[in-house]
């Protein structure tokens, strides 16, 4: 059976999932003290379908967005970094639409040990509300606090002569409100074909802590993404990365499926 899922339902869920960009390209390394990266990103989601409680691919979600975010680093020390980000989206739902801020993060993260080859960093951000909150206040972060803690692990390798690396993560999303807080668990494998190149392949999934606070609105979800991409280092101060992700399992979510476009600015 396949019906139209209701924007206070699926929908709503899908968007307690932030979108991978960010959280993957932090990765465990922190920046030297004093140097800067500013990052721009365009993200779409065309999810036209929404997996149900048995993790089919039985609903239809009607779900699309458009999200630029700017995400500005420092290094305040060699072993702290510090970090804001914004997030702009246009969303169409269910033939409502709504756009503006959606929410901003703002977080640091301490390099415990390690410098090159194997790092292990701890990271804490906080999450505040934009002026987006008319289609269901609760797809975009419903106006309240979230608050996170990550365990991020990043581990340099040569594979055959070719560099590469690997960067693992695990965290913890506090949501003040309704929803479920979440757990995450996600992992990135890339490597160096060609000089100035890497290939970055992730996966990324969120689980929800239990069910949210009313139970009919917020059942227990989870949502698995891959991710392939493309980095192109086009100067020393200039990285150019083009992407795409597709959620290949998930309970009581949209699928989130799309592309990416992403520059970043080293100074």
């Amino acid at each position: 059976m396949r019906e139209l899922v209701s924007i206070s339902s699926a929908v709503v869920i899908a968007l307690t999932v932030a979108l991978p960009v960010a959280h993957a390209l932090a990765d465990a390394w922190t920046l030297p003290m004093g140097e800067t990266e500013l990052s721009t990103t365009y993200t779409y989601v065309d999810a036209v379908d929404a997996l149900d409680n048995d993790g089919e691919r039985d609903l239809s979600a009607d779900f699309y967005m458009h999200e630029l975010s700017v995400l500005l680093e420092l290094g305040a020390t060699d072993y702290l970094t510090a970090y804001v980000q914004p997030h702009f989206r246009w969303i169409e739902a269910a033939g409502t639409e709504e756009e503006g801020l959606s929410h901003t993060d703002v977080g640091l993260r301490l390099r415990l040990f390690g410098q090159d080859d194997d790092v292990f960093s701890i990271q804490a951000e906080a999450t505040f509300e934009g002026d987006i909150d008319s289609i269901q206040n609760v797809m975009l972060n419903q106006g309240d606090m979230e608050y996170e803690v990550r365990a991020l692990y990043g581990g340099r390798f040569d594979l055959g002569g070719i560099p590469g690396f690997i960067n693992l993560e695990g965290g913890y999303r506090w949501r003040e409100g309704l929803p479920a807080n979440e757990i995450y668990a996600d992992f990135a494998f890339g490597w160096e074909p060609q000089r100035a190149t890497e290939v970055l392949i992730e996966s990324l999934n969120v689980w929800g802590d239990g069910q949210g606070d009313d139970p009919l609105l917020y059942p227990y979800f989870r949502q698995h993404k891959v991710q392939g991409s493309l980095l192109m280092h086009t100067s020393p101060s200039f990285t150019l990365q083009l992407g795409g992700f597709y959620t290949w399992d998930g309970q009581n979510v949209v699928a989130e499926d799309g592309g990416f476009v992403r520059g970043q600015l080293s100074f």
